[in-house]
């Protein structure tokens, strides 16, 4: 017998990050359905510290989002902390404003958490300018 899952969540997430769709079930609950879309950027990183793809990732977030469909998600969450530390994907006209999906960022859920156990300040160190 299948059990419908209760609360669905969508996954923006890099393209080359490849551990979040192995290790993020092993975090939720078993009644969580977790639906994954790429960014895919058309235009890559030179190197490890070069940014200037992080514009071309963003402006993708819509066409990855789109991907999800007619899903009625009840989260989206962007997976991707240098495309968070831009707040760029905040301008973002976003989908799915028509839904009841709250949308939050891998920096806004880390902060959030920090808070929870009190931390006043937070210091981000990134590879990026």
């Amino acid at each position: 017998m299948s059990i419908m899952k209760e609360y669905k969540v969508g996954l923006l997430i890099p393209w080359v990050n490849t551990a979040m769709e192995d290790e993020i079930p092993l975090l939720v609950n078993k009644r969580v359905g977790l639906h994954w879309s790429r960014i895919k950027p058309s235009k890559g990183p030179k190197d490890g510290h070069d940014d200037t793809y992080l514009d071309s990732m963003i402006e993708d977030i819509p066409n990855a989002l789109s991907r999800f469909g007619e899903l009625k998600l009840d989260l989206v969450i962007l997976g991707c902390t240098s495309a968070t530390i831009t707040n760029e994907e905040k301008n973002l006209s976003i989908i799915w404003k028509n839904q009841k999906a709250r949308y939050v960022s891998t920096m806004d859920a880390m902060v959030a958490q920090l808070r929870k156990y009190g931390a006043k300040k937070v210091m981000l160190f990134a590879p990026y300018t």
